[in-house]
């Protein structure tokens, strides 16, 4: 609860969303391993106790990984937030076979359902670069995550998500996902076919 008041002190996201959070001089100053431990927790326990959380309020949580994915410039470490989308694509039903209650508390608000995955796919395109050594590799992982948090939100009993999405594939500003979508399928495919002629 502290470090979301740090964030959204004037909880502009936990009233309507917002779809820009002012940057705040209190939270430079915060050592970013604290989310970052957070983060390692919710994936951990999602692998080996998934009902862990079953007795916790986990709605603080949930509410401050919405703000942190749907504003990564508060961050200058961009695998911090890909940690974040990380917990998200663990709890998904496509992973554990069923949705999780933190899951769910993450997709269901009506700030989630506006902002979320507009900012997934903006974090998409971004994540081409993150200025380290394995840059190249790491990108596919953290796409493999948004797209299947994406599947999961497109087939999800809610419309909403799905009508979001639409509506951002529609917009110009989203042409740049698209080419890196398929640039990506590409170099995909050419590897895997490279790979067989090997094999053979």
């Amino acid at each position: 609860l502290w470090v979301l008041s740090v964030i959204d002190p004037d909880r502009l996201w936990a009233n309507c969303g917002s779809e820009k959070l002012p940057n705040n001089k209190l939270l430079d100053t915060l050592p970013e391993f604290i989310l970052d431990d957070i983060a390692d927790v919710l994936i951990q326990s999602s692998r080996f106790r998934i009902n862990l959380l079953g007795n916790v309020n986990i709605a603080p949580v949930c509410q401050l990984i919405q703000v942190c994915v749907c504003h990564p410039h508060f961050f200058r470490n961009p695998y911090l937030v890909s940690k974040l989308i990380e917990v998200i694509y663990m709890h998904s039903p496509d992973v554990q076979g069923t949705s999780t209650p933190l899951f769910e508390k993450i997709i269901t608000p009506s700030s989630s359902e506006q902002f979320l995955l507009p900012a997934l796919l903006d974090f998409y395109t971004e994540v081409e670069s993150t200025g380290t050594s394995s840059e190249f590799y790491d990108k596919f992982s953290i796409r493999y995550h948004i797209s299947i948090i994406t599947k999961t939100l497109w087939f999800a009993s809610n419309t909403t998500h799905r009508l979001t999405l639409m509506q951002c594939l529609e917009n110009t500003k989203y042409t740049r996902f698209i080419n890196m979508l398929l640039n990506d399928t590409t170099f995909l495919l050419d590897e895997s076919i490279d790979s067989l002629r090997s094999i053979r």
